[in-house]
């Protein structure tokens, strides 16, 4: 499967922080944007997610599908139809 691109919840950085910090690297490497989902309190939003994210985005199923939407690489859908809706799984 390709990932067109990266979603970061930033509210689980502190807690998962290596993890999430290799994902972002990969995500810079391979060229593919990164969406960075504020947490519910908003009060402490990791430097790490939000220096890198294309676009900061609260916690709302509607504001997240709009930045996939927004930011999607086109060049990841090579070999499909121009019709074609953009997947997205939550």
């Amino acid at each position: 499967m390709q990932v067109g691109i990266v979603i970061a919840i930033s509210g689980l950085y502190t807690k998962y922080s290596e993890w999430m910090q290799f994902e972002i690297n990969t995500a810079i490497e391979l060229g593919k944007p990164i969406i960075g989902i504020e947490p519910l309190d908003s009060h402490h939003i990791p430097i790490a997610v939000s220096s890198h994210a294309k676009e900061m985005v609260g916690w709302d199923p509607q504001s997240i599908v709009q930045a996939i939407r927004k930011h999607y690489k086109r060049e990841s859908r090579a070999g499909k139809s121009a019709g074609e809706p953009v997947k997205i799984f939550l």
